[in-house]
Order: C-alpha cells, then structure tokens, then sequence
C-alpha cells in the first residue's frame, strides 16, 4: 500500500472520528503541538526512532479532525443563532411574520451565481445576497439564498441581478424517523436560507453583472446548446419521461425525473445511473478517444487501399538515412486493433490536453460534484501518466483515488465525507480495484480467453459480459453496507440488471454526444441521432421498470452496527482469498463463526429485550401513531381531517417510516375522521400490505361502498369495533376500545394500549361525550402513563378535566406548525405543568418515539424541545 493512499486513509478517519469525540479545534492544536515535539525528541534517540513514523500518523489523524472541526464551526455558529447580525441566516432563524403584514413578503436582492433548474412545477436558483427589506427598509446582509418560484420560468440566467419578494425561511431538520433531512441537505451546499414566491412576477432582474469569461463565453452557451437539443422534437417534460432522463445524464439535473422512474432504479440497484459518477465520465473519455481513432486516417483501410499503403514524397535525400538519395517513402504503420488505436491516441499530447480540458468543461457543466470532480482527477492523472510512458498499475490508481479523495476533502469541504454521493462513488472505485481481482480468480477457466490474439467476437463478448458482472458484483460488496445503511434495502437483482443498463446507457450517451456535436455540422444528421437515442432511452426506462416488478428483486435489511461491518468485510476478503491461501481458509471459518455468533446473540438479545413501541408522526393537524407489540406485530391508527393532504401524509411521511423501520405488514389498522377512508387506504397499500381494518365512523354510502369493494379485492378483512371491543394478537399487549362510535360522522376514538402495568391511551376525533358533558362525572378508569392527544384543536377539549381523568406523565399534541390557534396557550401549559407532566408537541419536537420496557419508559423527540 503506497504512502499516499496510507496518508489519505489517516486524514479520512480523522474526519470521520471527529464528529464522535467532539474535541475543540484548540485542543486539537494543542495535541498536534505535543505530537511534534514526540517526533522530534524521538527522532533524536536511536532506539525510538521506529515510532516516529507511527505518531507521524498519529499527527495526520489529527490534522484530519481538525480540519473538519475548523470548517464545520460555521454550521455550529448556524445552528446556535450566533451568526452576525447582518448574515442572511440570522434573519432566516427568525419569525419575521410578527412585524409583517397578513399577505406582506420580505424582499431581497442579490446575483444570481449558478444557473437556474428549470422543472414542470418550479424554478430554483442560487442568489449571492446584498440586500434585505423588510416593511420598505433595506439592511445589508451576505450569505446564499436557494430562491424558489412555485411556477416554471425560462427568462433568468447566472449573473443577473434581481429582487425576489417571497416567504424567507430555514427548513426544519428531518421532523418524522426515515424522512429526508433537507436542513442538513443545505448546511452541506453551504446554501444559508430559503425564498419561496408563488409566481415569477415576484422576481425581477434589474441588472447584469457577468460571470467570469469561462462561465459566460463557454459553459453558460454550451449548456444552452445542450437544452435545446434535449428538447428538440421532444415535446413536453410529463409525457415525454426520456427528457428528464437525459437532463440528468448530461446536466445533472434531476428535477424532472419521476418517482416512478427513480422508485424502478432503486428496486433494480441501479440508482447509480441517475446521478453523474464516475461511470459517466469514463464513457464519455471513452467516446472522444474512439472518436479521435475512428478519424485517424493512417489507419483507414479504404485510404490504404487506394494509395497502395505507402505515400511517395521526392526529395534530394531520405529522412531515413542520408547516404540514400531519390524518392522517399514513409510506410504506414502496421494495422492493429481498434483497442491499441485508442491507446495510441491517448499518448497523444494534444488530445491528452484536449480530453482534460473536456473533463473541465463537463465538471462545470454539471456542477462540479463531488463524483465527478473524483473520476476526472483520476482520469487526468491517468492520461498524463500515458503521456510520460509511465505504466499504470494497481498501486498507481490507489494513488491517484487517494489524490483525488484529498483534494475534494481539503479544496472543496471536509463535510462531503458524510455526503451519500461522496460515500458511494469512493466506495465503489475502491470496492472495484481491490475486490475484482479477487473475484476473477474464482471465474472457472473454461469462461476465461485463451491465447492472446485468438479471440472472436463471440469469445470477446462473452469476456466483457463476464467482466461487466463481476465488476457489478465487486461494487456491490463494498456498498452493501452504506446503501442498507441509508436505504434499509439492497438489489439482488443488481448484477444482472447492470447488465443490460450500463450497455443500452452507453449507447444512449454515445447518440446524444453525436447528436449535440453534429448540430455544429449538420442538423439533419443531429435529428437523426437524438431520434435514435430517445428510442434507446424509452427502451431502457421501459426495461429498468419491468425488472423492478420482479419479485424478490429486493430485500429489506436492519442497519449493520459497527462490529458487523468490520466482520462482513474481513469475511469476505478470507472467503475470496481462501482457494489460494490455507491462511485464509482459517480465518474465514473464524470470521463466520464470529459474525454467525454475532446475529445469534443480537436474536437472543432481541427476544429479551422485548418492548412496546410507540411512535407519533407529526403530520400537522393530521394523527398518525404506530404501535409495534413485542412480538413483532404493527398497529397503525390514522385519524385523518379535512385539511389532511393523503398523498403528503403517505407519501413524504408514513412511507419512509414504513421502509426505514422495515415494516412488511400492518396487522391491523384503525381508520377514523373525516378523510375518505378509501383513498387513505388505497395509497397505504402502494407501500406495505395490510392484513385487518376497521373503521371508525361512517362515510358517505358511496365512499363507503368503494371501501369495502377495495377491502374485498384486496382480500384484507374488514373488523368492526366499538367501544369495550379488544383487539386480539398482539400479547402480551392489551389493547382496548375505550371510546369508539361506528355511526357518527365526525366520531371520537379512545383506544388504550396495556403493558406490564404502564398504560397508554390514544385518542383522536371529537370530544368524547363523557368529557364534552359537563354533568357526567369524572371517570376513573381513564388512567394511564401515557396520553397521544387527538387532531382536534386542544382549545376545544377541557384540557382540566382531561388531565383529571387521565393524569398523565407524558402527552403529546399533534397540531399545525407556526399555527397559534392550535396551539397550546400559557393556561393549558400551566395546567399540565402543575400535573408534573412531560408535554411534547409536534410543533416544537416534531415527531415521538416511546419505548417501555421493564416498566420504564424512554421518550425521543426528533427535534429537542
């Protein structure tokens, strides 16, 4: 292993360790200072001078966490309001609409510095910020607002000046377990607030000032150009799925790419496909080098044929040797295959310029990611090592992933470590240079190629098809654990997908550079190309949603910890190497047994540790709560309202948590409130099946009617309760309906969860009568531990009587976010905090996860109060 690559592995684990110690930049000066003097004194003495070299990478770990602490200071002054005051995201942080009118917006005005993303629903651009007004009075301020026009407009570009009214604001961090955390999406874009205006008449440019001369004159034109031949004869961006395909491929611009088409990717592992990687660049590499060949006309076979292989200059004397005179002749060189062509022309001086100049333009043409920063680091390193004869071996191109790793890390931000692109497009480069090898060693001889220069084209497509899986199979062994870790699922079907993906991709790719480079030349031509490629698109998106339906193509698995990723991965390489080494055959019978050890004593701690628990998403003015029984059964009860948005319930919220806790099946679902009960239960079922139902209330006969035709195709049974009825299966929980009216339109559902002593009650919809009647008496049997709060405003409950009858030590309001007349008022705080009780409301904590177990009982808020 070089030093290069040890140096880079140092520093990476340095960032990586420094978010877990939390070590002040101070002390971590302080401890590299010490480290030093240990260098020095040791290096002075014979007989410590062999640890020098260990604290020396000591003092590189160091210097890792300490660059990441130094620039992640400024997210920590974000996240603590100590920004200063003339920063956009104090501002930002701040309730603006105190001092604003009902329907009055906050102004700013600033440059736009990239160009704007243009989808079928909005416009977004980045604006560099100089000026905020607030009521007519202007403050001056900097930072970098993301601006959002709520309708699609074509009529911005970078470096024009503008004034944006609009809602200015800071997303909250993930509010719901599973969910996309947006807040920590932009601390990592360095991007300090959101703007949002509803039109594009709220956004006006007032001037210019020109980006720099590469920006202006090369990549703003050229991704024009590129636009406009993506949409030419491609019709509209709904129904014509290919456009917002190819956006991606070229621009990077994800925004018009479906959920369906990103769903299909992701159940078939090749997700990798929609964002730029390394993959992509090597294509693109690869079509202007062959590009290059096919036009070099030395090796022409028509051009030898007529010229009878040779070219007959006269001249006085020959350029081979000055003692013949009369005619020179210069001999063509020797055909060789269209491969060793490539290399040739890759040792070319100017097109190595030329193909790095390429990288450049297309890095800032799709917005300089982090893959695509990687793979055109190590793609030039690459071509000038070609350029200087130097060989290329394994070690050279661990060097140049450990050159590229530093450069993003320490030129762009220490913060990418924890980026998922990052994390992915590294992981897989190195999972295939160590892994492949291996793998290949255990393809039987029979599939591999025998003499050099033998091959047909059968054999040499069978040896691509078997490089191409193993290489699919080598990438996703080193990314098993991160994708699981973000996704809670990984592709079986992978491997064979990229079979056919990557190849049908690669064709695509190489018709739309053709296309967009013969534009220049011939426009008849051009149409011919991107027609072309728009079939080979529609054929692969068509492919890719048909192997997502396969079943069994996906398997949902819990996050590794620690100690099982560092066993999977040593497993495997004792398990690759063990048919050449009887070290290794050892170890890996050692390494299964320990892991095996491992997942038995994780069970063994699982059915001991058994717990009741209850979740309560924060869905605004919604009521959504799981509860999952010790024995490993789901129950969900989804209280809907009349201003509930289904498809954002489901969808951004209940889905993600069904995917990120691995939830295959909800055993039973109780349905209540006002929301149609048949679509609520129609979009549930896109996403996890359900075994029973019952329904609170009763909806229109018609809506009804369709409820039990779906619960009937569905072949879900239909259970009805009302109150004093349990719920059975779900032991040793007891769960009872206190309060339930199967008649009512706008019913109230009381359902009180029991567990080793500590009662929970869930409630949800109107006032029950027995607190809505000021004459009936104070119930006793209302007691419990716990108490989730319904939909309804808690203003109209008697929130005295109901601590009376319940006595909680813990609640929990859902309510509307910024909403005051759902809130809570300083009367209803000080009831509850008289009663010693804990109060959580989604406004404030986002949503709630309670675990009992042993008669404690544990509270986490997504958000600290």
């Amino acid at each position: 292993m070089s030093p290069i690559f040890k140096m880079c592995l140092a520093f990476t684990l340095g960032m990586l360790t420094a978010p877990i110690f939390s070590l002040s930049a101070d002390w971590l000066f302080l401890t590299q200072g010490l480290i030093l003097s240990f260098i020095f004194l040791f290096s002075l003495i014979p007989k410590f001078q062999r640890l020098t070299g260990l604290f020396c990478w000591v003092l590189i770990l160091i210097f890792g966490a300490t660059w990441y602490e130094l620039h992640s200071l400024e997210n920590y002054l974000d996240r603590c309001m100590l920004l200063p005051s003339d920063h956009i995201g104090f501002y930002a942080e701040l309730d603006l609409s105190r001092v604003l009118e009902p329907e009055e917006k906050v102004k700013i005005s600033g440059l736009i510095i990239d160009d704007p993303e243009v989808s079928l629903h909005n416009t977004r651009f980045l604006t560099r910020v100089d000026t905020l007004y607030i009521r007519g009075a202007g403050f001056p301020v900097s930072g970098t607002v993301q601006v959002t026009i709520q309708t699609p407009t074509t009529r911005l570009q970078v470096g024009d000046v503008i004034t944006a009214n609009g809602e200015l604001f800071k997303p909250d961090f993930a509010r719901n377990p599973g969910t996309f955390d947006y807040r920590t999406m932009i601390e990592h874009k360095k991007i300090d607030a959101l703007l949002t205006a509803k039109r594009s008449g709220y956004i006006r440019r007032i001037g210019r000032q020109p980006p720099s001369f590469f920006q202006e004159k090369i990549i703003l034109p050229l991704r024009m150009h590129v636009i406009r031949c993506i949409y030419a004869g491609g019709g509209a961006i709904d129904i014509n799925p290919p456009i917002g395909f190819l956006k991606a491929m070229l621009l990077g611009e994800k925004s018009n790419i479906s959920d369906d088409v990103k769903n299909a990717f992701s159940n078939t592992g090749t997700i990798h496909i929609l964002a730029i990687s390394g993959m992509h660049v090597g294509m693109i590499v690869m079509l202007f080098l062959w590009l290059w060949a096919s036009c070099d006309i030395r090796y022409s076979p028509i051009f030898r044929l007529l010229m009878d292989k040779t070219i007959v200059f006269f001249s006085d004397k020959s350029e081979e040797s000055e003692e013949l005179e009369g005619p020179s002749i210069i001999i063509f060189p020797e055909p060789i295959s269209f491969t060793e062509r490539v290399k040739k022309i890759s040792e070319f001086m100017p097109i190595t310029i030329s193909c790095i100049i390429l990288l450049v333009v297309f890095s800032n043409l799709t917005g300089s990611l982090p893959p695509v920063i990687r793979a055109s680091i190590m793609v030039s390193i690459g071509m000038l090592a070609s350029l200087f004869k130097r060989k290329i071996t394994i070690p050279f191109v661990y060097n140049a992933l450990a050159i590229a790793a530093l450069t993003i890390l320490i030129f762009l931000s220490p913060r990418n470590i924890f980026y998922i692109g990052f994390q992915l497009s590294f992981g897989a480069t190195l999972s295939i240079l160590y892994f492949t090898p291996l793998l290949m060693s255990w393809v039987p001889k029979f599939l591999k190629s025998s003499e050099k220069g033998s091959e047909g084209f059968l054999v040499k497509l069978r040896d691509w098809t078997i490089g191409l899986f193993v290489v699919s199979i080598a990438a996703q062994i080193g990314l098993a654990p991160i994708i699981i870790t973000n996704f809670g699922r990984i592709a079986l079907i992978s491997p064979f997908a990229n079979l056919i993906v990557v190849p049908l991709l690669t064709i695509s790719l190489g018709f739309a550079f053709l296309a967009i480079l013969l534009t220049f030349i011939n426009p008849v031509f051009a149409s011919l190309f991107m027609g072309l490629n728009y079939l080979v698109t529609h054929a692969l998106l068509k492919i890719v949603a048909w192997m997502s339906l396969i079943p069994f193509s996906t398997t949902r698995m819990p996050a590794p910890d620690f100690i099982e990723i560092i066993l999977y991965f040593f497993l495997i390489i004792t398990a690759l190497k063990m048919k050449t080494s009887v070290r290794a055959r050892k170890w890996a019978i050692i390494f299964f047994l320990i892991f095996m050890s491992k997942l038995t004593w994780n069970q063994i701690l699982e059915q001991e540790n058994k717990h009741l628990g209850l979740t309560f998403l924060d869905v605004g003015a919604s009521d959504i709560a799981f509860v999952e029984s010790p024995n490993g059964r789901w129950l969900l009860m989804d209280s809907g309202s009349l201003s509930g948005d289904v498809d954002n319930r489901y969808k951004r919220v209940v889905a993600p948590f069904i995917r990120y806790s691995l939830i295959d099946q909800i055993d039973f679902l109780i349905l209540s409130g006002s929301d149609d009960p048949h679509e609520r239960l129609t979009e549930l079922l896109s996403y996890v099946h359900v075994e029973r139902v019952a329904l609170i209330g009763r909806p229109p006969d018609e809506i009804y009617r369709q409820f039990l035709l779906l619960l009937q195709e569905k072949g879900i049974a239909y259970s009805p309760v009302s109150r004093n009825d349990r719920i059975v299966g779900f032991d040793p929980l007891e769960i009872e309906i206190v309060n339930g009216d199967n008649l009512s339109s706008e019913p109230s559902l009381w359902v009180r969860v029991s567990y080793e002593g500590t009662v929970c009650m869930l409630t949800s919809g109107s006032t029950p009568d027995f607190l809505s009647n000021p004459s009936a008496p104070t119930r006793t049997d209302l007691r419990c531990h716990i108490l989730k709060m319904g939909n309804q405003t808690p203003r109209l409950l008697d929130i005295e009587k109901v601590v009376e009858a319940t006595n909680p030590r813990i609640v929990y309001v859902p309510m509307e976010k910024n909403c005051e007349e759902a809130g809570l008022t300083s009367d209803m705080k000080r009831i509850f905090r008289l009663n010693r009780t804990r109060v959580y409301s989604s406004d404030d904590c986002g949503a709630l996860t309670i675990t009992v177990a042993e008669g404690r009982i544990n509270a986490c808020s997504m958000i600290s109060p």
